[in-house]
């Protein structure tokens, strides 16, 4: 990304540290075949531990794939998560004709997403609307990040059709750290935060997922700014406040 800039709205002076910028670790999982496609509806329900993201019970994949090396793109639709330990997905994959195919996985699932060169189909929200914020509650709390802000993306190219495809997958976001430090002599409250970049950093995005350089074209919304809205959190003096977005 460009330039980025903090701002911060606080009742007294202060100074920010930006403590750690950077993508959760990625997720690995395997895909298995199985007689059935669960028929729930889509949740998504990542969870955080500390700054790395873990998959959860209920959570729903897009798989896709194409013989290797070829854009004929299959959707396989939904596959939901069999194992948290091993990061395990089931559901059903179409007879694969011998050979060997290239495999596509996206995060959270989203059944308007019909290719993985998905340009007008199927948005999702990275962040906030431009016309909203992401709140937190309470100091150092996690829990407004949680969940579908967090998509991911996998290939796995090349692999045999006999064997079980193992896909890394990869963030298309970044959670921010901020440590705030009150260096006056009077409590201080920390209201708001925001980041401003040299281009489109939150909104509704399309994603095509289909290379290791995902391209990103806007859903609706964007922003080049991502505003945190801050409640409950006081700084006393000399101590310090950890917020993310």
């Amino acid at each position: 990304m460009g330039l980025m800039c903090l701002a911060l709205t606080l009742t007294n002076c202060q100074k920010a540290q930006i403590e750690e910028v950077n993508p959760s670790p990625e997720a690995n999982f395997e895909l298995f075949a199985s007689p059935a496609v669960a028929t729930d509806a889509a949740i998504t329900r990542t969870k955080n531990d500390g700054l790395a993201t873990k998959w959860a019970t209920g959570d729903q994949i897009n798989i896709f794939h194409a013989p290797a090396g070829s854009t004929e793109y299959t959707t396989d639709k939904e596959f939901t998560l069999k194992d948290a330990s091993t990061g395990s997905f089931s559901g059903t994959v179409g007879a694969l004709d011998g050979g060997s195919y290239d495999w596509y996985a996206f995060y959270p699932y989203t059944s308007q997403i019909t290719t993985p060169d998905n340009t007008a189909s199927g948005y999702c929200y990275i962040g906030s609307r431009s016309d909203a914020s992401q709140t937190q509650t309470g100091d150092n709390n996690m829990s407004h990040i949680c969940g579908s802000n967090y998509p991911l993306y996998g290939i796995a190219k090349n692999v045999n059709a006999s064997d079980v495809p193992s896909i890394q997958m990869q963030h298309l976001t970044s959670v921010i750290k901020i440590v705030v430090t009150n260096s006056t002599e009077e409590e201080l409250s920390l209201n708001s935060v925001s980041f401003t970049a040299e281009e489109n950093i939150s909104g509704q995005f399309y994603i095509a997922f289909n290379s290791e350089t995902p391209k990103y074209t806007s859903a609706g919304h964007p922003s080049k700014t991502a505003n945190l809205t801050v409640s409950d959190v006081k700084v006393a003096p000399k101590a310090k406040a950890t917020v993310y977005m």
